[in-house]
């Protein structure tokens, strides 16, 4: 399809095709009336053939606009289409000239409205309109001359220079008032053309008066297939009334724009497709017009849900890294952890031995001894499993004490923790705060061991953990060491993925980042300070749930 951009619009070859039933019904009942009644005129058959002849073709004119629709999208098929039934409508109007006294016919000045139809539907080339005055003095010159009325007396050939004069000068100004607004539309049609959304303008019965190149490739529809149709065909959520329906509720439509109200439109093929749709409407004369703006959210749907899915990638992805940090420090309290296993096991075992070589002399306080050592292994164990687990969904409120606690006894397996003294001053009562215990557990864990890594051993080292109300809102946690310090300008990468400032081999460079992430996510924040050569404190702050401090 080539649709021509100078074609006349649709809606007016429609309007033109309503007001010639009008003229050919008109006509017709002139014609009979003269003929049974009146008698003004001679030639009543003739006068009502030309009558039945323009319905007819005027039949013609509308089939072809209801039926062959793509037809009209063809290059020129448009102004073709208007050409052919002006030429037709100007020898309608030569006819009932002759045949009603020529040059004093009542029917000549009704080629002034053609005049102003060509200079309507003829607007390029320019100089279309005034063919179509040429024509029209052609039709009627060559009507009087083959018919011998050709204007003999002063008066008549006056009548007749009068007549060509004002079709001439109705020819001159309507067109030049019909350029003018013709610019004027020019112009909005490229701004519409131009805009990625759809733009319909709807009348108040709810028929499709303009459509924009996005909406007709929207909606898979040409121009001719979509201009004059019901709006709802292919909007269903507006309605007749000029209502827009959204979510089961029928809001009236002002004269302002309204927000965006989602809803499905209806392509060409009925295939259904989600949309935006804002409406505003305006008034012309006594009636309201309704400007849709349709935006296609297909795509920014796919995008949405293609971004959703690399979120939940990416939150799988974060949640195995996190566990394998997880994996990664029970692997390195693994010395410690057999260390703390082998003593219960040492006692349980000189029990056994004892009972072995004396039974009878079995003491009363054995069994409990050897529930004791047992009780403590299963601690050990169920220690280890709860901080392997991965971090639960669910936040829970628990207390400053109770989480650096945790914390602390897993540091115990670390074969550090006995060179390095760790000493925790907590206020008490202490705070709750709402967090995934196991993830915060984790935080500490990777912060006290990084503080433990910090200290050398040489002189007297030390790891402080603190807690402290700040104000009634929030509870800070701090791990102080008095190790080797962070550069200052090193201070600002330490959360940074894979940046470490260990030796090669010694770690990840993923701890401070994922306990940072893990610190976010908890509705906290972490701040450091640190100087060289004096240590290092890092704070992790959360809003409080319950403080009694």
């Amino acid at each position: 399809m080539r649709q021509d951009p100078n074609a006349p619009l649709l809606s007016e070859l429609r309007w033109f095709i309503s007001q010639r039933w009008l003229a050919g019904i008109v006509v017709v009942l002139a014609s009979g009336l003269n003929l049974f009644w009146t008698h003004w005129v001679a030639n009543e058959i003739w006068i009502l053939s030309v009558g039945i002849f323009i319905l007819f073709y005027n039949v013609i004119c509308w089939l072809i606009l209801r039926f062959l629709p793509d037809w009209l999208d063809l290059l020129h098929a448009q102004r073709m289409f208007a050409w052919a039934q002006i030429t037709l409508d100007l020898a309608c109007l030569t006819a009932l000239a002759g045949l009603s006294n020529d040059l004093y016919s009542p029917v000549l000045g009704l080629f002034m409205l053609h005049m102003i139809f060509a200079s309507l539907l003829l607007q390029s080339p320019r100089n279309m309109p005034f063919v179509a005055w040429g024509l029209a003095v052609l039709m009627m010159g060559c009507s009087l001359w083959f018919r011998g009325q050709w204007p003999e007396s002063v008066s008549e050939s006056l009548i007749g220079v009068g007549w060509m004069t004002t079709l001439f000068l109705t020819i001159y100004f309507t067109t030049h008032i019909t350029r003018n607004l013709q610019d004027n539309r020019n112009r909005t049609h490229a701004v519409l053309n131009a805009a990625a959304d759809g733009v319909l303008t709807v009348s108040h019965i709810g028929r499709v008066e303009l459509a924009n190149p996005a909406s007709l490739l929207m909606f898979g529809c040409s121009s001719a297939q979509m201009i004059g149709e019901q709006v709802e065909r292919f909007l269903p959520l507006i309605n007749l009334e000029g209502k827009v329906a959204s979510n089961n509720i029928c809001e009236s439509v002002p004269t302002k724009p309204l927000d965006s109200h989602a809803g499905f439109g209806v392509r060409r093929d009925g295939k259904e497709f989600p949309i935006e749709v804002s409406i505003s409407s305006m008034n012309e004369g006594s009636k309201k017009t309704f400007i849709a703006v349709v935006r296609d959210v297909s795509e920014r749907q796919r995008n949405e849900a293609q971004l959703t899915k690399l979120n939940q990638e990416l939150e799988s992805h974060h949640e195995r890294l996190v566990q394998h940090e997880k994996m990664v420090s029970v692997g390195r309290m693994a010395a410690g952890v057999a260390h703390e296993i082998a003593n219960p096991l040492a006692n349980i075992d000189g029990l056994i031995q004892l009972v072995e070589r004396n039974p009878s002399r079995l003491q009363r306080e054995t069994p409990a001894q050897l529930r004791e050592q047992v009780a403590r292994i299963t601690q050990i164990v169920r220690q280890l499993k709860e901080f392997a687990h991965p971090v639960e969904s669910d936040l829970q409120s628990v207390s400053v004490d109770d989480l650096v606690q945790s914390a602390i006894d897993m540091i115990r397996f670390d074969r550090r923790h006995r060179q390095v003294a760790v000493e925790k001053k907590l206020v008490s009562p202490c705070c709750n705060i709402l967090v995934h215990p196991l993830a915060i557990q984790q935080v500490l864990v990777n912060l006290i061991v990084n503080a433990l890594d910090s200290t050398t051993n040489e002189g007297t080292h030390q790891v402080v953990i603190t807690s402290e109300c700040l104000e009634e809102s929030s509870c800070a946690i701090s791990i102080q060491d008095n190790g080797t310090g962070i550069p200052e300008e090193q201070l600002d990468q330490i959360f940074e993925p894979f940046y470490t400032t260990k030796p090669l081999g010694q770690g990840t460079g993923l701890g401070l980042s994922i306990s940072y992430n893990l610190v976010q996510h908890n509705g906290g924040h972490i701040e450091v300070k640190s100087k060289v050569g004096m240590g290092t404190t890092i704070s992790v702050i959360f809003p409080v749930a319950q403080c009694s401090c």
